[in-house]
């Protein structure tokens, strides 16, 4: 029989899991951090994300992005710090206008797809699911 092992404690409010590497990383929302854990229990700080951070993703060049959830916009990690891939907030206030609940955010990828990624199921309505999409060039639309 197997038995479990807890790699991390002590963590505010752990989402949006990605293993990648041998590490999984992930956001602890309510910290403000995307963090990593390896298989011996190794915690790294990747960054720290003011607005909360949610989804993460890879571009095909390796350097991460992160849906950053307060100010709804979508971050790209580069080694000087984070940059705004795309501003989401005008998308997502005018959703909200029409009865959508801003409420997560998470990063799905594309294969094989020009666009390599977009942020979905930022708000919902009554009637469903809104997704939005984002575009590497830095422009997004309602999905």
């Amino acid at each position: 029989m197997r038995t479990l092992k807890v790699l991390i404690d002590g963590l505010a409010f752990a989402e949006g899991p990605r293993w990648r590497d041998g590490k999984l990383f992930f956001s602890d929302m309510h910290a403000h951090q995307v963090l990593a854990v390896d298989m011996a229990g190794r915690r790294e700080l990747i960054c720290e994300v003011p607005e909360r951070p949610s989804g993460l993703g890879w571009l095909p060049d390796g350097r991460m992005l992160v849906v950053s959830m307060r100010d709804r916009s979508l971050m790209r990690l580069d080694r000087d710090g984070l940059k705004t891939v795309a501003d989401l907030s005008l998308l997502a206030v005018r959703l909200q206008r029409h009865g959508g609940r801003c409420a997560r955010a998470r990063l799905r990828r594309q294969p094989a797809s020009p666009r390599p990624f977009f942020v979905a199921a930022l708000a919902w309505t009554w009637y469903g699911r809104t997704a939005l999409k984002s575009r590497p060039s830095g422009s997004s639309s309602s999905a």
